[in-house]
């Protein structure tokens, strides 16, 4: 599995995202699943992969519970029920606890930029359908 990395920025914030090719082909094709509508990636820290930390938000699809109760591009997730995402594999993070059963409840604390406190959301998991050709 080849890894290639990123420098963004978000919200002001330089980061480094590095994403496997295997994550890149697993969302080459149409998919049902119950989910949030939004797209992430992991924050890794200087020595790269042995330090996986948080998830931003790289998109948030209209019409779904992300964009409903107001998840930002930017934001950055620090926990989800509860459990900080620090240190976490991110298909742990995405297959186990942001993907679920349509119709389950998910709470995610996000941290925002320019907001001091965190913020907690409860969102339902509504069936998504991703296609690569567009929204």
């Amino acid at each position: 599995m080849t890894k290639k990395s990123f420098l963004c920025a978000v919200s002001g914030l330089a980061l480094f995202l590095f994403v496997s090719s295997a994550n890149i082909n697993v969302c080459a094709q149409e998919e049902k699943f119950g989910g949030l509508g939004l797209s992430v990636a992991q924050i890794y820290n200087q020595d790269g992969e042995s330090n996986r930390g948080d998830l931003v938000v790289l998109d948030v699809i209209d019409e779904t519970p992300a964009f409903n109760e107001g998840i930002h591009i930017g934001d950055v997730i620090t926990h989800i029920d509860g459990e900080p995402v620090e240190g976490k594999e991110f298909e742990y993070l995405i297959l186990e606890k942001l993907r679920g059963v349509v119709g389950s409840s998910i709470e995610i604390r996000i941290q925002r930029a320019r907001v001091k406190e965190p913020l907690n959301f409860i969102l339902t998991r509504e069936e998504i359908v991703y296609s690569p050709e567009g929204r």
